[in-house]
């Protein structure tokens, strides 16, 4: 360890510091002021006498070579690919270039960079992505603490931009959910038109559904244990396992869809491939712009998605009268965003309440199954992409000539 005097090219002079971390690796600090230095040198002293020089080397490790090992270490063996994806977007994009260089101690010692860097992020970019960048630095530096890296996470200091409110959710009536299933039905699909059944009477994620096996449907329930990224079986989203009532109606097109397969094993899955495996993100993209939109347009729905159909079931609770915390325990979220979500729904049904929901998709049923070959209104997106299909539409819904 040694302080070492050097002039820079622009004739100033400057002060550098070298020694060696515990694991034999040349490290080097430079300084203005031999004073500065000569502390520096003192400190690098009192921290190997302690036995702390290991952690003073990895305050000296910048974000972009600890982001690495991150990626590395946590991200890959804990996220989902898309996840890993996203993160790795999100760090190239908004992260690497404006804090790349810092150290994570330089971080530590002056939070105030990294209110500077969301600041300007915020000046050009909107909120939802100033908060996945801090999101995502925010838990790489958690790490860091967790790891004995840094003493405190300097990004839980700064103050976050406020969420923008959550839109309301696009509901698909059951009248609509009806025709897209009948229409596939008419052509023989019949495992596509059980899939749209459900997505939209159990109200199951994409992930969820694809990952269902004929052993997790119950006498009286949908067993939720486990989802499927991209062909691998791994937790919920939110991690914990539930249970899903059946209506009648589901059961029955459940019975037919596995009547209509020759009865298979109950370990295999119920939406799988036509080798028997699970499907990955391309065969769901696939169904999605092959299977689902022609049908949704067929519905006379130009901008639905298949996540809208978990709607219509959360929404057919709350018509039937459930409690938000029944609702949210049925479709695997909290009260909270339930309550935030479907606000409008529940203030349609404040004072009333209609049918049940099996009677609900019942008469739904009934009259497509009766009337299927007279077209519903088309319904395009509103400009404003607020919602274009409430409950209240469901009230005044009726089938055209």
């Amino acid at each position: 360890m040694s302080v070492m005097k050097r002039s820079r090219d622009d004739g100033t002079t400057a002060w550098t510091v070298r020694w060696f971390t515990p694991a034999g690796k040349k490290r080097r600090k430079t300084f203005d002021r031999k004073r500065d230095a000569e502390d520096w040198l003192l400190e690098v002293r009192r921290r190997k006498r302690l036995g702390e020089l290991a952690l003073m080397d990895t305050r000296e490790q910048s974000l972009r070579e600890y982001a690495a090992e991150w990626f590395e270490a946590y991200s890959k063996p804990h996220h989902a690919a898309s996840t890993q994806k996203q993160a790795r977007s999100v760090w190239r994009l908004y992260l690497d270039e404006p804090l790349g260089d810092f150290t994570l101690g330089e971080l530590c010692s002056d939070p105030f960079v990294i209110q500077r860097w969301q600041a300007a992020l915020a000046a050009e970019k909107p909120t939802p992505t100033v908060l996945k960048a801090m999101h995502l630095l925010q838990s790489m530096l958690q790490r860091a603490v967790e790891w004995n890296r840094i003493p405190t996470n300097p990004a839980r200091a700064c103050r976050k931009p406020k969420q923008p409110r959550t839109k309301s959710a696009t509901v698909i009536a059951p009248e609509r959910v009806e025709l897209m299933r009948q229409w596939l039905l008419e052509q023989g699909r019949v495992r596509d038109a059980t899939l749209i059944s459900v997505l939209a009477y159990s109200g199951l994620r994409p992930g969820e559904a694809l990952a269902l096996m004929w052993s997790d449907i119950g006498a009286r329930n949908i067993r939720v244990t486990k989802s499927n990224s991209n062909g691998t079986i791994k937790d919920t989203k939110t991690g914990i396992e539930r249970t899903v009532a059946i209506m009648q109606p589901l059961r029955d097109d459940l019975e037919r869809l596995m009547a209509h397969k020759g009865y298979p094993s109950p370990e295999a899955p119920i939406f799988g491939n036509p080798s028997g495996g699970l499907l990955r993100s391309e065969d769901w993209a696939n169904w999605r712009n092959r299977v689902f939109q022609p049908a949704a347009r067929e519905a006379g729905l130009n901008a639905a998605r298949p996540y809208d159909l978990r709607h219509t079931f959360v929404s057919l609770l709350i018509e039937e009268g459930r409690s938000p915390i029944y609702a949210a325990a049925q479709a695997g979220h909290s009260p909270t965003m339930c309550l935030n979500t479907y606000a409008h729904v529940f203030a349609e049904y404040i004072d009333e309440h209609g049918l049940p929901a099996v009677e609900r998709v019942r008469t739904a049923r009934q009259a497509i199954h009766e009337r299927r070959r007279r077209p519903l209104a088309r319904i395009d997106a509103p400009d404003n992409g607020e919602n274009h299909d409430t409950l209240t539409a469901w009230r005044r819904l009726a089938l055209v000539d």
